[in-house]
């Protein structure tokens, strides 16, 4: 039987009460409902008993029928209704959980999966983390992204102080549409008021955010799903099209990059002994430079003219720090 939102709320905050092993009625579990976070409204007393039913019904909780009070008759957590496939997924997803909830951005989840663990009793067992994301607590801006997010779900264009690359401060009245992670940092998109343009800016470079009075401008022409199609990471040049991108990549090296393509554009032109050639759909930027130059001495560039010059450039550069004296 489905499970909503609203009624999932009402399930864990009767279990966790059930599960002290006291006795309540009707009206005390109707209480706890409205006092906990995970509902915050009373239920009707027919609503109730019908949450109670699905207890006793799907997932056997041992709580006697006819009886003036609901209680357990022995020990039940919710996790022993539940498959061995079923147990172990929840169980691993626990375990994904808690490495986002020691990041700033997560001030809420640690909270919750607490309560999911102790007050609802929905896990019968803390797992070992086997699987690891590369996370960098300590880079700058990350305290930024909830409120970011709120910003964005509330419509509300904000101002932001500002600090770029080159240590130039400047304040943007921002109308704010989404935020994109790149590269283990993050960015927030939206129109900058004054001159009706898309900017990105880079959370890390952000030193304060402020609710501007200036009345919000939906988005309702920009879709993040098509905006990034046709390029690497969060850079679009102005007035940039798609052309054709072609690489010339050693082995083993070329093997790697067969099998974590650089981008979904990527198609293989040409296999030999000692080497594969890609070619790509891609606009030129900044990030697509960094994942060449990532390749180091295995790769080539063969077209377009452009970017071939552009790589050599910075490889001539690159090599004069080495030269010996």
């Amino acid at each position: 039987m489905p499970v909503n939102k609203n009624q999932l709320g009402r399930l864990l905050v009767i279990h966790g009460k059930l599960a002290t092993g006291r006795k309540f009625n009707w009206e005390q579990l109707a209480n706890a409902c409205e006092l906990s976070d995970l509902v915050r409204e009373r239920p009707a007393e027919r609503t109730l008993k019908a949450d109670i039913r699905l207890l006793q019904e799907t997932f056997k909780a041992p709580i006697p029928k006819w009886k003036p009070h609901y209680y357990y008759e022995k020990e039940f957590t919710l996790f022993e209704a539940l498959n061995q496939d079923d147990a172990a997924l929840l169980n691993e997803s626990l375990a994904l959980l808690r490495q986002f909830s020691a990041l700033p951005q997560s001030d809420g989840l640690q909270e919750v999966l607490f309560k999911l663990e102790t007050e609802a009793g929905l896990f019968a067992e803390i797992p070992r983390t086997v699987v690891y994301f590369e996370q960098n607590p300590l880079l700058k801006g990350l305290h930024f992204l909830n409120e970011l997010y709120n910003y964005i779900n509330c419509q509300q264009c904000i101002e932001i102080d500002y600090t770029d690359f080159k240590g130039v401060q400047s304040t943007f009245v921002i109308h704010p549409y989404f935020l994109k992670e790149y590269n283990n940092r993050w960015y927030l998109f939206g129109l900058e008021h004054s001159q009706q343009l898309l900017y990105n800016l880079a959370l890390d470079r952000m030193n304060k955010l402020t609710p501007a009075s200036t009345s919000f401008q939906s988005n309702d022409t920009l879709d993040p799903a098509t905006y990034f199609e046709h390029f690497i990471g969060v850079t679009k040049p102005q007035a940039s099209q798609p052309e054709e991108v072609t690489i010339r990549v050693l082995k083993p090296r070329a093997w790697y990059v067969n099998t974590k393509p650089i981008h979904p554009s990527q198609k293989i032109l040409q296999e030999t002994e000692t080497d594969i050639s890609f070619s790509y759909n891609l606009i030129i930027n900044k990030e697509l430079e960094s994942k060449i130059l990532e390749l180091g001495a295995d790769c080539e560039v063969m077209t377009p003219k452009t970017l071939r010059s552009k790589i050599r450039e910075v490889v001539e550069g690159m090599r004069g720090w080495y030269e010996l004296d």
